[in-house]
């Protein structure tokens, strides 16, 4: 694979976002937005993810890797809500 990638967007510390642009691959574009907010004594994170596939390989992929990334950054969140709780050594498996 590979793509173009502009300079990722950042705003400290509420809003990340990246795209990449490929020019080979089963994709032809990603995007993902993070956003952060105060809410009750806490955080809310809101997070997009977008593969656009290129042709039927590239839509089977982009299905099973969104849910993988959205899977693992729950699973992230959970181990640093673990951490800051005290429940763990570290945020970190």
């Amino acid at each position: 694979m590979e793509w173009e990638e502009p300079p990722w967007e950042w705003t400290w510390p509420r809003h990340y976002s990246v795209r990449r642009i490929f020019s080979k691959g089963p994709f032809k574009e990603f995007r993902a937005n993070f956003e952060a907010s105060p809410d009750a004594g806490g955080t809310r994170v809101k997070v997009a993810i977008d593969f656009e596939p290129n042709g039927l390989i590239g839509s089977v992929i982009a299905s099973t890797a969104a849910k993988k990334s959205v899977n693992d950054m729950f699973e992230a969140a959970r181990n640093f809500e673990r951490f800051l709780l005290g429940a763990a050594p570290s945020p970190y498996p």
